[in-house]
């Protein structure tokens, strides 16, 4: 739709697969511990998340958390929250996936991250569908 589009990915088969899904020809090139894959307006970051630095992103004027906060273990998401807010800007809409599902009939990941604990790393949280199983 003309946006610009950055996304981070740790695994290289993902990006490479991202690429094929949409017919992307990307040119490549090292950003210290990260590799920038680039093109038609999209960009992949291929990397750890946390290495990913403001510089790295741009100005950014949305994300789209597609389940990632649901990968991590509970010791880790403040920090998974607190650099997408270094990276997007506090008060940045996004989107996310999660689950809200009882923990203990699944070790996880998915991890279930119901809207009580959403709301201790976003400014405002408001479900905009549900599907339950």
């Amino acid at each position: 739709l003309g946006h610009e589009v950055v996304g981070i990915e740790l695994a290289e088969p993902a990006v490479e697969a991202f690429g094929r899904e949409h017919g992307l020809t990307p040119r490549s090139s090292r950003r210290g511990a990260i590799v920038e894959h680039s093109a038609e307006g999209v960009t992949m970051l291929q990397g750890d998340f946390f290495d990913v630095r403001p510089d790295d992103v741009g100005a950014i004027t949305a994300f789209y958390d597609r389940a990632a906060i649901v990968a991590l273990p509970p010791d880790l998401r403040p920090r998974y929250a607190a650099h997408l807010h270094a990276l997007v800007g506090d008060g940045t809409p996004g989107l996310t996936i999660a689950f809200d599902y009882p923990q203990e009939k699944m070790a996880g990941p998915p991890f279930s991250v119901g809207e009580s604990e959403l709301r201790k790393y976003y400014a405002s949280v408001k479900c905009l569908a549900e599907r339950r199983s």
